[in-house]
C-alpha cells in the first residue's frame, strides 16, 4: 500500500471537526466508527434535536447571575468562618470531546483540574447528544479544549456555535499548529479543493506523539492563561508529561529499527499519523468509512500475504469471530486496541510492544 502524503490542511487557531470513539457496547459495524462528520441528514437531524433538547434543560440549570453572586457570597462566608489557614485555589473546570484528551489534561495539570468528557467511551461521537447535566457543566467550564479537526461533527457543528454565545468560555484547538495528513483511503475526498479537502484529512492527531506534544504545549498554554496563579504548576506537568512522550517516541524508535519493515494490518485508519511519523506502513480495512466488499477485502489479504503482515489491530467491540478469521487468513494475530481509551500512554505504549515484535520478526 502506498505511503501517505501530507495534505494541505494545517491547524490554525480556528477549530475545526473530527473522531468517533469505541470501546465497550460497540455494534458490529465499524463503518459508523469515523465515518465523522459526514452524517446522514435523519442522523444529523436527530443529533441536533438531542443537544437542542440538553441545551434548553442544561441552561435552565446554569444559575442566574443573582444567584451565582449569593451562592459566591455564601461560599465566601462559609470559607472564612471554616479555616485561619491557607485556603486552596478550587480546581479549573475543564471539559473536553474525547477521553484521550482528558488524560493529556490531567497529566499537565493534575489536582488543579477538574475534567469532564463531552463523549464518554463506548459512545458514538458523531450520533452522540450531550445530556442536560454535561451542557450545564459545559457552560460552567472554564476551558474547552477541542480536538480542532473539522471531522468532529459534535465540535463544528454543535459545541463551538454554542459557545460562541458563551465567551467567558476559553476554547482551546488541541490541533492549534500540527499539520493535518490525508486520511488513508479517501484520497478522491482530499484532492478536493476547499474545506472539503480539510475535512478529508485525518483526524486521529491524538495517536502519535509529535502532534500530541503539540497538542500538550497548547492544553498547557490554555491552563496558564486562565489559571496563572498555578502557570509553574501546569509547566511542570508538561515537563513530566513530555519526558513519558520521549520515551514513548523512543520506543517507536525502537520499533521501527529492527530488522524487519513495521507493517501492520488495521480495521479502522486511525493510525496515520503514527505510520507517517516512523516510517511504518498500515493496511487499512476500511475504506472511506464502510466495510470492504468481497473483492476488495481478497485483494487486501493477498496484499497483507504478500508484504508479510502479521499483525491485525482491531478496536474492541468487533465479533471476535471475524477478525481471527481475518488474523487467520494471513497467518497474523489480533491485538485489541482501543484508540479512545481514557488510559492513553498505556494504551500506546502496548502498541509500541507489539510493534516491537513485528519489527524483530517475531
Amino acid at each position: 500500500m502506498r505511503q501517505k502524503v501530507p495534505g494541505d490542511g494545517h491547524a490554525g487557531g480556528g477549530v475545526r471537526r473530527r473522531t468517533a470513539p469505541r470501546s465497550g457496547g460497540r455494534g458490529p459495524r465499524v463503518g459508523a466508527m469515523l465515518a465523522l462528520g459526514w452524517l446522514p441528514a435523519a442522523r444529523a437531524a436527530g443529533l441536533a434535536a438531542g443537544l437542542a433538547a440538553g441545551l434548553v434543560a442544561g441552561l435552565a440549570a446554569v444559575p442566574s447571575p443573582a444567584g451565582a453572586a449569593g451562592a459566591g457570597a455564601a461560599g465566601a462566608a462559609a470559607a472564612g468562618v471554616a479555616a485561619a489557614g491557607a485556603v486552596l485555589p478550587a480546581p479549573v473546570r475543564v471539559t473536553v470531546s474525547l477521553p484521550p484528551q482528558a488524560y493529556f489534561v490531567e497529566r499537565i495539570g493534575g489536582a488543579g483540574v477538574r475534567v469532564q468528557v463531552m463523549v464518554p467511551a463506548g459512545a458514538e461521537e458523531e450520533t452522540y447528544a450531550p445530556n442536560p447535566r454535561q451542557v450545564a457543566d459545559l457552560l460552567h467550564s472554564q476551558l474547552y479544549v477541542a480536538v480542532g479537526h473539522p471531522a468532529l461533527a459534535l465540535e463544528a457543528r454543535y459545541l463551538l456555535p454554542l459557545l460562541r454565545a458563551h465567551p467567558e468560555v476559553r476554547v482551546e484547538s488541541m490541533a492549534r499548529g500540527v499539520r493535518f495528513i490525508r486520511m488513508q483511503g479517501d484520497d478522491a475526498e482530499a484532492s478536493a479543493p476547499g474545506p472539503e479537502r480539510v475535512e478529508a484529512t485525518d483526524p486521529h492527531i491524538w495517536l502519535a506523539p509529535a502532534p500530541v506534544t503539540i497538542a500538550a504545549r497548547n492544553i498547557a498554554g490554555a491552563l496558564a492563561a486562565v489559571d496563572p496563579g498555578r502557570r509553574a504548576d501546569y509547566g511542570r506537568g508538561l515537563e513530566g508529561f513530555e519526558r513519558d512522550l520521549r520515551a514513548l517516541d523512543a520506543a517507536f524508535r525502537r520499533a521501527a529499527a529492527g530488522p524487519r519493515p513495521v507493517r501492520f494490518l488495521s480495521y479502522h485508519p486511525a493510525w496515520g499519523y503514527l505510520a507517517r511519523q516512523y516510517g511504518f506502513q498500515q493496511l487499512v480495512v476500511e475504506a472511506g468509512g464502510k466495510d470492504p466488499g468481497t473483492a476488495s477485502l481478497l485483494r487486501l489479504v493477498a496484499a497483507a500475504r504478500r508484504l508479510g503482515v502479521r499483525l491485525v489491530l482491531v478496536p474492541p467491540g468487533l465479533p471476535s469471530r471475524t477478525t481471527e478469521s481475518l488474523a487467520s487468513s494471513i497467518g497474523g494475530r489480533v491485538l485489541v486496541l482501543d484508540y479512545m481509551a481514557r488510559d492513553w500512554l498505556a494504551m500506546m505504549s502496548r502498541l509500541a510492544a507489539a510493534l516491537a515484535e513485528v519489527g524483530r520478526g517475531a
